[in-house]
């Protein structure tokens, strides 16, 4: 039942975020939509086959890395527009002339990158994890006790076909405490800047830290 889901949850979850428009599709029906929406024009190449956008978007953040998501985030670009590939991406065919005939930037994004401050890209996202102002709960979608481990793992897989965005596992206030405690004390031996393993959600982080704070 848990993979009988809403699989709109994933939509829902990215627009409470502040995301304007969600789509789901093909990349054909992507290419298209975003076409009709941007006004550009769909150039597609003699002999048929996926078209290439004159007038796309500006930068795609491909957070996937696939062969497939590549192609689409290359196609969907404007000249001299920008893919950055945030996904763990292995080794994959690439149409090359999408790159070079339109003069576009293919960039990487390490999550324990430094960024211009020079804090650590990790050590920035563990704060917003911590912050009410940034409704990131709603990334969670799935909650799972331990020992429905296997559940967890099916739904994780199935991804948007189970309408799941994140996949967590629901432990005790005790437990996570005990690790938060753990954590804390590792940040402080690290001066704050070095990438820490986040074992709960922005949710547990913020009502653990405020239980633990003095009336």
């Amino acid at each position: 039942s848990h993979l009988n889901a809403d699989t709109a949850s994933d939509f829902n979850a990215i627009r409470s975020m502040g995301a304007s428009r969600v789509r789901r599709g093909s990349p054909e029906q992507l290419l298209v939509e975003v076409a009709e929406s941007l006004g550009a024009r769909a150039l597609r190449p003699e002999g048929g086959g996926l078209p290439v956008l004159d007038g796309g978007v500006d930068a795609v953040f491909d957070c996937q890395g696939t062969e497939s998501s590549i192609d689409l985030g290359l196609r969907l670009l404007r000249g001299g527009g920008t893919l950055v590939i945030g996904g763990r991406s292995g080794r994959h065919l690439v149409e090359w002339s999408l790159v070079w005939a339109r003069e576009l930037s293919v960039l990487g994004s390490a999550l324990y990158g430094r960024e211009a401050t020079g804090h650590r890209t990790f050590a920035i996202v563990r704060e917003w994890l911590s912050d009410p102002a940034f409704p990131i709960d709603a990334v969670v979608t799935h909650q799972f006790p331990l020992e429905e481990y296997k559940a967890a793992l099916e739904t994780a897989s199935a991804g948007v076909a189970a309408g799941a965005v994140k996949v967590v596992f629901q432990g005790s206030v005790a437990a996570l405490r005990t690790e938060l405690d753990a954590g804390a004390a590792a940040q402080e031996a690290m001066n704050g800047d070095a990438p820490l393993l986040l074992h709960a959600t922005g949710a547990h982080t913020r009502s653990i830290r405020e239980a633990r704070m003095p009336r």
